[in-house]
């Protein structure tokens, strides 16, 4: 069986990385590297947000009998298995196998032609085999995979500002004690420059050296009515705010 999407081309990222290990293009170290650091949607059969006690997940066995949590790359990739388990929430691949409960291991995109099993003696190795975190915030992952999934049809726009509300990023700014933040121009009209990694903010160090994590509905508040927001500006999957809803996240 062949999950419904699993023939679109991989996105750029993990699934690229995914494919081409399978063709042998990369170690499986690699790999498993880029799994710790991409965005994973993990499912459940019940409503666990602020309940951890409350998730369900989906579980499979491997021909080798052991049990197998299922993840997936992308919504798209997960909907065949959206009436067993509806909710859904992002996180890294590396919180994935740190919060995996003893003997269970990690299935990716079961049903796909694009998948990676990650046998439960495995765990704690790949996990001690990931490098160490960066200090400061990490990225937005959350914020990422949505508007990922808008870009591929199966997220609304309703959907990510519902992601993007009460959430925290990156903006860029020229000076450090203050926040005068960066503005580029879309066809016309200004949108301030706001990124879910701050690596994604090198490109425009000369225009504004600095990076402040901070919340957008304060970043929002900051802005004229004519204003707009782009996310990740300089990557094929930017993301743009109109100005009114910028003046959604106010409140």
């Amino acid at each position: 069986m062949t999950i419904e999407g699993a023939t679109r081309e991989p996105e750029e990222g993990f699934e690229r990385m995914l494919l081409e290990g399978r063709e042998g293009k990369h170690p499986i170290g690699a790999v498993l590297h880029a799994f710790g650091e991409a965005a994973i949607i993990v499912p459940s059969g019940a409503d666990f947000n602020g309940a951890p006690e409350k998730f369900q997940p989906l579980m499979f066995t491997s021909q080798q009998g052991h049990p197998m949590m299922a993840v997936f790359t992308a919504m798209d990739r997960a909907r065949l298995f959206s009436e067993k388990a509806p909710w859904v929430t992002t996180m890294s691949g590396r919180a994935v196998l740190t919060n995996l409960q003893p003997g269970v291991g990690i299935v990716v995109n079961p049903a796909s032609d694009l998948g990676l099993e990650i046998a439960p003696p495995d765990v704690k190795r790949v996990l001690a085999e990931l490098p160490a975190l960066p200090e400061g915030p990490g990225p937005n992952l959350t914020v990422e995979r949505a508007i990922r999934d808008a870009r591929l049809g199966v997220l609304g726009h309703a959907d990510v500002m519902r992601v993007l509300d009460n959430t925290s990023l990156f903006v860029a700014t020229s000076q450090v004690d203050r926040i005068v933040p960066l503005v580029l121009d879309y066809n016309g009209q200004g949108y301030v420059a706001v990124f879910t990694r701050s690596d994604y903010m090198t490109r425009f160090r000369e225009q504004a050296t600095y990076g402040v994590h901070t919340t957008l509905a304060y970043i929002a508040q900051g802005l004229t009515d004519k204003a707009g927001i782009v996310v990740n500006p300089g990557l094929d999957w930017a993301y743009l705010l109109q100005p009114v809803d910028v003046a959604q996240l106010r409140g």
